[in-house]
Formats: C-alpha cells, sequence, structure tokens
C-alpha cells in the first residue's frame, strides 16, 4: 500500500505525518484483509474517520470470515471454474462481507458525527468525509498452481494493483477500480446507504499474484499515466 513515492513521505504508525490516510492490515489464518482510507484534507475529523472506517472493516471482515475459512465445501467452491454456480455462490458470500464491512465502517463514522456533535458547535458529516477500499486475498492451490482469490470494494479515488512477477510486465499486471479513479467521492457520501450501493463497487479476480498494491488518491491516477492503460478494469463484478 501505497500514499506517495519513494520517501516523500513519512509514515507515523498506520497513519502519514503530512496528511489523513490510514491503512489497516490483519491475516486470519490464511487470508489478507487490507483497507486504506483518505481523509479530505479539509474535513476537521477526516483523519479520525479515515482511521475509523479502516479499523471497523477490518475487524468486521475478521469477525465474520473465520466461519467461511473453516468450511471446506466454501474452500472448494472458490478453486472451482469461474462460470461454475457455486463459485458464483461463494463470490456471493464474500462480496456480501465486504459490502456489510463498509456499511459497517460508515456507520461507526455516523456515530462519530453524534458524539463531536454534544460537543462542538455545527460539525457536519462533511468534516468526516474519507475514501476507503477494502481488500481480501485468499491464497489458493488450484491444480497444483498457486492462485490468489481477490475481492475488493472501493468507494473514493483509489486503486488496486495485483502484480505477478513471474511474469513480464505487460502480461503480469492486473488492475482493480472503477470510474471514480481521479474523481471526488467519499465514503460519507449520501449515495452510499446499503449493500446494493456498493455491488458496482465490489471487483472479483482470481490469479496468480505476488504481490498486491491498495494505492489512494493522487497516486492511483499517476499509476495509471504511468503505465499508459487505456482498459484497466477487466473484472467480474457481483
Amino acid at each position: 500500500m501505497s500514499r506517495g513515492l519513494g520517501d516523500m513521505y513519512k509514515r507515523q504508525g498506520n497513519r502519514h505525518k503530512y496528511c489523513d490516510d490510514w491503512f489497516e492490515i490483519a491475516e486470519t489464518g490464511s487470508t489478507l484483509i487490507m483497507a486504506v482510507a483518505d481523509g479530505r484534507g479539509c474535513g476537521k475529523f477526516s483523519g479520525l474517520s479515515a482511521k475509523s472506517a479502516c479499523q471497523n472493516a477490518v475487524e468486521y471482515i475478521e469477525e465474520k470470515i473465520l466461519t467461511l475459512q473453516n468450511n471446506s465445501d466454501f474452500m472448494t467452491d472458490l478453486r472451482r471454474p469461474t462460470d461454475d454456480v457455486k463459485f458464483k455462490t461463494a463470490c456471493s458470500a464474500l462480496s456480501g462481507i465486504i459490502q456489510e464491512s463498509v456499511i459497517c465502517a460508515k456507520n461507526r463514522i455516523v456515530k462519530e458525527l453524534e458524539e463531536k456533535q454534544s460537543i462542538y458547535e455545527n460539525v457536519t458529516l462533511e468534516d468526516f468525509a474519507t475514501t476507503l477500499t477494502v481488500t481480501i486475498a485468499i491464497p489458493l492451490e488450484i491444480n497444483d498452481s498457486k492462485e490468489t482469490f481477490i475481492i475488493n470494494c472501493q468507494v473514493g479515488d483509489a486503486i488496486t494493483a495485483l502484480i505477478n512477477e513471474t511474469k513480464p510486465f505487460s502480461s503480469s499486471l492486473k488492475l482493480l477500480c472503477n470510474d471514480n479513479v481521479g474523481k471526488k467521492e467519499f465514503l460519507t457520501s449520501d449515495i452510499i446507504k446499503s449493500k446494493s450501493d456498493l455491488m458496482p463497487k465490489t471487483k472479483i479476480a482470481r490469479r496468480k499474484v505476488t504481490k498486491i498494491f491498495l494505492m489512494t488518491n493522487g497516486l492511483s491516477e499517476l499509476y495509471l499515466s504511468l503505465i499508459h492503460i487505456s482498459e484497466p478494469t477487466r473484472h467480474a463484478q457481483i
């Protein structure tokens, strides 16, 4: 995950010193759970909301995904051909969890707004504006080949890049993003109310992966321009 290039930004814990970004990473068994958020710079409490969004999303997934991981049928279904009905059912189960985690994150921000309004005057939800990208990665062995199942839910300007370093660059890259790269959209927006609002923002891939990059805001736009990809969003949509 990255917010800047090289040592341009100095990170303090999971927060960057000079901006309101935050990230969280957790492992549940072999599953990797990642979240990154970019708080709106002019928001009074955007740093707080970025942190809260990441933490609540990851904690929610940690709690829910363990049951699926321990279900051998579910893990078998993730290994099935991508056009298999059981594979699609497994994808729907994970889509529900990742979308619920984003709604959970927003609900927590609304509670924090209410808490601040009891202390300060003229505090609105815009003061808590933040983006949020959540990714789940599950390693799989399929016919003696190692692949990774990745599901990604993105609200706001960001991009998730999947890299396979064993292949030439032209065929090694997979991007999971939506139409918001370079645009302003926030988790606190009125259009994010339920899981159905997050369906077009949820992307799925299953492939060989050696690295996963979650990039927020300006860096995601820069990344797209540097690699000159005209069709970056070949993905499954749930």
